[in-house]
């Protein structure tokens, strides 16, 4: 389309097109997205399209130097790579782990280890050794322990299970298996050597890593599936969100509820901790709430225009969130939420979140893959 001087934006996504097309758009495109194009090679040059502005290209094979060479031009360009380590495998599950590295599982019931290639150039990631099998199940969740070497798996069949594996070992090696009466839905890092354990069946145990062992003590209250836990600030009290539409709170040491936080309608499918200390919960119900948990009380309702799913905050005042149907990623600020960014380029539901280092995001995803993303920072 070198003929049509006023074109400002193209969709090509999830065609054909190759590199002849990116070398025959013309140099006053500002917007241009690319997502899944697989017959775009690493030869594809941008350089011309000098008034380029925004670029979505997730799951197309651009050359790291190209996407540089366009942020160096004041470009937003969001999309930072695609791991596909896991095949046709559902990936549900993410979490972050030392030195920028972390880990994904899936439903094959693998995790893999993914470590960033600093040294390369290009900041990417490549996979660690051939994943950790034998889970025998989903891996709905992951946690990294204090300690910074020990990874937490929990997976859910008729009786799931909690496996703990030490990453810093070569190769990484199983230290135990704890076996729970029910599926394991959600992870929560306690104090020490603790999880926090939720399960399918709205009950939440406590875990003791070191000696491989469900403690006795249960949190009950939940009526339905425990879907996400999360520490809140101070270490002590530990925030539940569940199929039955409520958000819990409970005293970790004393085992008991605090708190009941009503409001959503549907499913509470996610749960994050803002830098300021507040909780947020994501629902079905297309919104997300804010909760003074001081107080118990719903301190904002922050309206989407999908169903939230996976939801993570960043240390800058920033909620990213995962749709259920749209298969895209609302970044947002906090305050007002605005929109402040949409990535697009998953195929199926956005299904877990993870912050990594140097303002960068993890995705994944139902399609099989975890895509990286590189967040501008907010001003």
């Amino acid at each position: 389309p070198p003929h049509m001087p006023a074109l400002w934006y193209v969709d090509l996504s999830n065609t054909a097109i190759g590199n002849a097309t990116i070398a025959s758009l013309p140099r006053c495109l500002q917007t241009l997205a690319l997502q899944n194009c697989p017959s775009v090679t690493p030869a594809a040059q941008l350089d011309h399209l000098v008034n380029l502005t925004t670029l979505h290209s997730s799951g197309t094979d651009l050359a790291p130097s190209t996407l540089t060479a366009c942020r160096a031009r004041g470009c937003y360009a969001p999309a930072d790579g695609i791991l596909r380590g896991h095949g046709s495998n559902k990936v549900l599950s993410l979490a972050a782990l030392p030195d920028g590295a972390f880990a994904s599982g899936d439903a094959g019931g693998t995790v893999r280890l993914w470590a960033a290639c600093d040294h390369s150039g290009d900041r990417a990631y490549h996979a660690v050794g051939d994943g950790l099998v034998g889970h025998g199940g989903e891996v709905r969740a992951l946690v990294a322990l204090h300690d910074g070497r020990h990874l937490a798996a929990g997976v859910c069949r008729t009786r799931g299970s909690v496996v703990v594996w030490d990453v810093r070992a070569v190769p990484p090696i199983r230290t135990t298996s704890i076996v729970c009466d029910r599926g394991v839905t959600a992870l929560g890092q306690l104090a020490g050597h603790h999880l926090a354990v939720g399960c399918d069946d709205g009950s939440i145990h406590v875990v003791d890593t070191t000696a491989g062992m469900v403690t006795g003590a249960i949190m009950a209250g939940h009526t339905a599936g425990v879907t996400a836990l999360v520490v809140l600030h101070d270490g002590s009290t530990l925030a539940s969100g569940s199929v039955d539409r409520t958000v819990r709170l409970w005293d970790v040491s004393a085992h008991v509820c605090i708190a009941t936080l009503v409001g959503h309608t549907e499913v509470v499918a996610a749960l994050a901790v803002t830098n300021d200390g507040r909780l947020a919960s994501a629902s079905h119900d297309d919104s997300v709430r804010l909760w003074d948990t001081a107080t118990g009380t719903c301190a904002g309702v922050l309206p989407s225009t999908f169903q939230v799913i996976a939801l993570t905050a960043l240390s800058d005042g920033t909620l990213v969130g995962g749709a259920q149907f749209f298969d895209s990623i609302d970044v947002r600020r906090i305050a007002g939420w605005q929109d402040f960014s949409r990535l697009d380029g998953h195929t199926c539901p956005v299904t877990a979140l993870v912050a990594l280092p140097g303002n960068r995001l993890a995705s994944a995803s139902g399609d099989g893959t975890v895509r990286l993303w590189q967040l501008p920072r907010l001003r």
